[in-house]
């Protein structure tokens, strides 16, 4: 007797699981497209816009034109002059030593190592000549050449002001 009253428990389950997948679906899933104002990362160089999150030609001054320091030595970069569409900046080679007593790394020597020009700098009102250039996303475009003289030179971009899609799928009821 036990065990017909435990089939008529597990055939209620299967009745009920049954009854509850042959009822109609009261929703659908649409695809919609939200225009948005892009954020600060999509940025235009040269025309051709530019996700500087994802893309790997960006990255900090330093980055962009291939130096790294190490534990003994780091680059730094000061501003020269600045106008309104550009700025240029001197690179300075930093080596450190040991300080005698403490062993902490102190700066040894700072050497001049090379100019570059960086296009479309961020509040570029806001520098200073001589102080050390804050940190800012680049990327490397063709050399700057004055008198003569070429320059490394990255850009900034301008910010894209164009929206952007937003494409994403929502449920609505029928």
């Amino acid at each position: 007797m036990k065990i017909h009253s435990h089939m008529w428990i597990v055939f209620l389950l299967v009745a009920g699981t049954c009854h509850a997948q042959s009822s109609t679906n009261d929703f659908e899933t649409v695809t919609t497209t939200n225009w948005v104002t892009p954020g600060p990362y999509l940025r235009v160089v040269n025309g051709k816009l530019y996700n500087t999150f994802y893309s790997t030609n960006w990255g900090n001054p330093l980055q962009a034109i291939g130096l790294s320091g190490g534990p003994t030595m780091s680059y730094s970069i000061k501003v020269s002059k600045i106008w309104e569409d550009r700025i240029s900046c001197a690179v300075f080679r930093q080596t450190y030593k040991p300080e005698t007593y403490t062993g902490m790394m102190q700066l040894d020597d700072e050497e001049f190592f090379e100019y570059i020009v960086i296009y479309h700098y961020p509040n570029p009102k806001s520098l200073i000549s001589g102080q050390d250039l804050g940190d800012c996303r680049c990327m490397r475009v063709d050399n700057y050449i004055t008198n003569g003289v070429s320059l490394v030179a990255l850009d900034c971009g301008i910010q894209y002001t164009n929206l952007v899609p937003v494409i994403k799928s929502v449920k609505i009821k029928i």
